[in-house]
């Protein structure tokens, strides 16, 4: 049975969304679905709204966000309704061997996409669920995987940016600068993604 739901509606590239009604199917096997708590608007939204990087249209965007755990699907076993939850764009099945060598970013469980394209009906019809998320909208049907839980203390608009733009920028110096102990480290632009980049580059600094 869907449900409905309020969504931003993108129908077009470089046009404004629109407030409409959605509906997002029963969460199937492995599924999760989120009442949306906080959702930031990412640089990557702005180039897919702008057409920048094409995809299909009419969608919902939005891919950094937090939640409360609504529904889950048949053999869901990782969060249970009532629990907080950030969720990831980056959509895992935890089997293939880019996920079992820690490079879950490359798994290549085709499933996952096949499963975003009919999570959303706009006007009726399939509408292409954006990054495995959809954001802008008051719910969400993702992967179990795909979801992380946080603790009752962490406010719900500051947990949506460890969604993406905090995680981001520390991945910058994690995963690609990856400086030495006592090495200087310039950051350009203080955003969310340079905050991030900054707090992973000098950790005493949050304490």
């Amino acid at each position: 049975m869907p449900r409905t739901c309020l969504a931003a509606v993108t129908r077009q590239a470089a046009t404004l969304p629109s407030i409409e009604m959605i509906e997002l199917r029963d969460p199937r096997a492995g599924e999760v679905l989120v009442r949306t708590r906080s959702a930031g608007i990412c640089g990557t939204d702005l180039h897919f709204a702008a057409g920048t990087f094409p995809y299909p249209m009419p969608t919902v965007l939005g891919h950094e966000a937090s939640g409360v755990v609504e529904t889950i699907g048949d053999g869901a076993t990782w969060v249970n309704p009532g629990d907080r939850v950030i969720v990831c764009d980056q959509t895992l099945c935890g089997r293939c061997a880019q996920c079992v060598s820690g490079q879950m970013v490359y798994c290549t469980d085709k499933q996952a996409t096949q499963r975003q394209s009919d999570r959303l009906l706009i006007d009726g019809c399939p509408g292409r669920q954006y990054m495995g998320v959809s954001a802008f909208a008051e719910l969400m049907l993702v992967d179990e995987n795909s979801l992380i839980t946080i603790p009752d203390g962490l406010f719900d608009d500051a947990a949506a940016l460890l969604s993406c733009c905090i995680t981001t920028g520390a991945a910058t110096i994690f995963n690609v600068a990856r400086p030495r102990p006592g090495a200087a480290v310039a950051v350009f632009g203080c955003g969310g993604v340079g905050l991030g980049a900054i707090q992973a580059a000098r950790p005493e600094s949050c304490r």
